[in-house]
């Protein structure tokens, strides 16, 4: 129930009160907004060493594909 409160709650966008709702209403689960917020303290943490870790193999790369438009300069596309 944890995983999915922080799912709706970050990726969805969900208020932590509606996914509370959400949860009662779905699931018949009862959380409060309180703990909807503890679960996405403690799942952000899990992911500080994770993301750090991206973020240096990301500045380490020799070439790092963020973004998948091209451009052309003259003639030639970059």
């Amino acid at each position: 129930m944890a995983a999915f409160a922080v799912y709706m709650t970050q990726y969805q966008l969900l208020p932590y009160q509606r996914t509370a709702d959400v949860l009662a209403e779905q699931a018949g689960v009862a959380i409060s907004p309180g703990s909807i917020h503890r679960a996405v303290t403690v799942a952000a943490g899990r992911l500080e060493e994770p993301v750090q870790a991206i973020g240096n193999a990301l500045v380490q790369a020799p070439v790092a594909h963020a973004d998948e438009t091209g451009i052309r300069i003259g003639a030639t596309p970059h």
